[in-house]
């Protein structure tokens, strides 16, 4: 499994460790350790290419709910989805 995020610091922190002082240490520890048993690998993209992925955070971050479960993807992400689909490039902004 590949898993394709965005962020750069992420992927640092879970491939070199967590810094000493870091409110997330259980979690990133937790998920390198995942990471590696189920053999799956990280790589860096741009938000370009994950806008999908970028709009339904964003979403997330803007609900009041700790759970939110969508039955059908969102209005807003039916282009990006079909983009992604025609395998229509990703220009940067």
């Amino acid at each position: 499994v590949v898993i394709e995020t965005d962020s750069d610091q992420a992927i640092q922190q879970i491939q070199h460790g967590p810094t000493p002082n870091s409110p997330f240490k259980a979690l990133i520890e937790d998920a390198k350790f995942l990471l590696q048993r189920c053999n799956c690998s990280l790589i860096h993209t741009f938000r370009e290419g994950n806008k999908v992925a970028d709009l339904l955070a964003n979403l997330g971050v803007a609900q009041s709910e700790h759970v939110l479960i969508l039955e059908d993807s969102p209005t807003e992400a039916t282009a990006f989805l079909i983009d992604d689909m025609l395998g229509v490039p990703a220009m940067r902004d």
